[in-house]
């Protein structure tokens, strides 16, 4: 029996084994993206991913070990399309204070806001349940520290095009940079409108202004 024709009337190559996973993972973590932020990690099945993606349970554990795993792969998708969208602004800056200007430049985006929200909610709610499980605690760690180096290369990219040394450490830089993100987050979605319309870009322009001074009057030291 021939395969399937297209339309210009050629057949079409037979996917390999590789390209036929990368798709049913790719579906599986569509349809887990989709149902975690209708019913929150704890409101979701490992049937209901299958069910929506069209495939099988056998499906499911051929691409991931359980629903932490199938997370964190979904946050890792998105992770990587907003670093994506940020390293051309981050690497082109000549300044620190430049970055904060092109973040604060950028058009508002209410449905990126509300998603970037449900995704807070989302992140929250997994970080609890890794608090309260060993076994997944070392998994998340994983992400949070691959997200610290990111934010590392960021402040030694930046201190260096602003033609300064970083006044500390540059991992302890970043991990304020990482708690701000959540932090402000967190206070932002509970306090709303009362912190201002940029209250992490105002808190990042304030730590990058005293870090830079510092650095400034170190480097005069020196």
């Amino acid at each position: 029996m021939k395969g399937p024709v297209n339309h210009e009337g050629e057949t079409p190559a037979r996917l390999t084994r590789a390209q036929a996973q990368a798709r049913t993972r790719a579906a599986l973590l569509e349809a887990a993206a989709s149902l975690f932020a209708e019913r929150g990690f704890h409101g979701t099945s490992v049937e209901e991913v299958v069910a929506r993606a069209g495939f099988t349970r056998g499906a499911f554990y051929s691409n991931f070990s359980d629903k932490a795993d199938l997370f964190l792969a979904v946050l890792d998708h998105r992770t990587n399309a907003d670093r994506a969208a940020l390293t051309p602004l981050i690497s082109t800056a000549p300044s620190l204070d430049a970055l904060v200007g092109r973040l604060a430049a950028r058009p508002p985006d209410d449905e990126g806001r509300d998603a970037d929200r449900q995704w807070q909610l989302l992140l929250t709610e997994f970080r609890l349940h890794a608090l309260r499980e060993p076994d997944v605690r070392p998994r998340l760690a994983a992400w949070e520290q691959a997200q610290r180096s990111a934010y590392r290369a960021a402040v030694e990219h930046l201190f260096a095009a602003s033609g300064l040394e970083p006044p500390g450490d540059p991992g302890l830089i970043a991990l304020i940079i990482q708690t701000l993100v959540d932090g402000v987050a967190v206070h932002q979605m509970i306090e709303g409108d009362a912190l201002g319309p940029h209250p992490f870009l105002d808190t990042l322009d304030l730590l990058i202004r005293a870090s830079t001074a510092l650095a400034a009057s170190l480097d005069q030291e020196r």
